[in-house]
């Protein structure tokens, strides 16, 4: 489930950043906003076939511009693994795209805006308890994903580095940290895959790692704003590092293995996969969850029932279904398995075959090797003729 969910969101943050690549991110954004007044979901399909819809305003300037910086990230990364590559590139082709205006006069940038110090002030907002049934449920949604995405990244890394993560205290903090920003009203903290990325593919050793980028973004965050330096950032070149970033996200080892493994794996992380390409996050995973749950019950929902036969010397052994009883009138099933609530069905049928023969009279179940003997399953003992 982690490897389809990780693999179907890492597509659909790339999908999502083509829109810069390609210069169309305004009259795609227009598109996606009409469809969603119309109550219409918007999905990787769709959005990607908006996009190729507007192929004949694709601009040239940011597909070279993106191109070039993500083949100056990979061969950095795999080149100088150890240096900042993800700001040297951010800086070559910030800078390249703004000679190339200057000289120019035509090249698009497409930067971001500046940011706006008044947009960042604590705000209070007025509160009744009759907000809590509005937003009782965004907020679960809110938190539910949260804790997903810091979970999923916390195992994807960990199986990285051979670290096990400990979720209950990643929980709690996700906690903390949103408790202490309700107090500025900004947006709610979660773990998040592109920056997790980010910060492993850097070098990061310890969690420490996001204090102190925390910390730097503090202090420099005036800078930024003071500063000539957001606004000559074209979208296009963040968007092919995020490209970057996303495809370090999939571990095609880990979508072989699950392929080649079993029937029942291949399965999960298909459906997982297209689940998060078709609905939303917590929907997908979800569905995930639900559909390897359910394929292990139904694995685990086939108790072995074995008829034996007392031999010449008096030991038990299995009795061969061509031969017939020493004594017609007692059968000796041995049960082995699993016996809760999803194997019932299966048991009484099994135990109505062979109560199916006239000449039974008593059935010795040896039930030594039959586990989780469900309250479904002891009603079945009491009454297994009835449906």
């Amino acid at each position: 489930v982690l490897v389809g969910y990780i693999s179907g969101a890492s597509f659909l943050i790339m999908n999502g950043q083509f829109k810069h690549i390609f210069g169309v991110a305004d009259p795609l954004n227009h598109i996606i906003l009409i469809h969603r007044e119309n109550n219409q979901s918007v999905n990787f399909f769709t959005n990607f076939f908006y996009l190729t819809s507007l192929r004949e305003q694709f601009q040239w300037q940011p597909i070279i511009l993106a191109i070039f910086t993500l083949a100056l990230y990979l061969l950095l990364i795999r080149k100088l693994p150890m240096l900042p590559n993800f700001a040297l590139c951010l800086a070559i082709s910030s800078l390249i795209a703004l000679i190339f205006n200057k000289l120019t006069g035509n090249f698009d940038l497409a930067c971001f805006q500046p940011f706006q110090l008044d947009n960042f002030s604590p705000a209070i907002p007025d509160f009744n308890f009759n907000d809590i049934a509005t937003l009782g449920s965004v907020a679960f949604a809110i938190a539910f994903l949260a804790s997903l995405e810091n979970t999923v990244m916390g195992k994807s890394l960990g199986g990285r580095t051979g670290e096990r993560p400990d979720v209950n205290q990643d929980m709690f903090s996700v906690g903390m940290a949103n408790i202490a920003c309700s107090m500025l009203a900004p947006m709610p903290a979660s773990g998040s895959l592109t920056r997790s990325a980010l910060n492993f593919e850097s070098g990061a050793k310890s969690r420490f790692a996001s204090i102190y980028t925390g910390i730097l973004c503090m202090f420099g965050f005036y800078l930024l704003v003071k500063l000539p330096v957001v606004e000559n950032i074209p979208k296009a070149t963040l968007a092919a590092l995020v490209v970057g970033i996303a495809t370090s996200l999939i571990n095609w080892k880990s979508i072989r293995i699950c392929l080649n493994s079993t029937r029942d794996d291949a399965i999960v992380v298909i459906v997982t996969l297209a689940a998060t390409l078709i609905t939303r996050l917590d929907s997908a995973i979800f569905i995930g969850v639900a559909l390897s749950i359910s394929l292990f019950l139904r694995k685990a929902s086939r108790p072995q029932l074995v008829e034996y036969e007392i031999n010449d010397d008096g030991d038990l052994r299995e009795r061969d279904a061509s031969s017939a009883r020493p004594n017609p009138a007692i059968s000796i099933v041995h049960v082995e398995g699993n016996l809760y609530f999803g194997a019932a069905d299966l048991f009484r049928t099994q135990v109505q075959l062979t109560a199916a023969d006239p000449h039974l009279k008593v059935i010795i179940l040896r039930m030594k090797n039959s586990r989780h003997l469900a309250a479904t399953s002891v009603m079945t003992l009491e009454h297994p003729t009835q449906p």
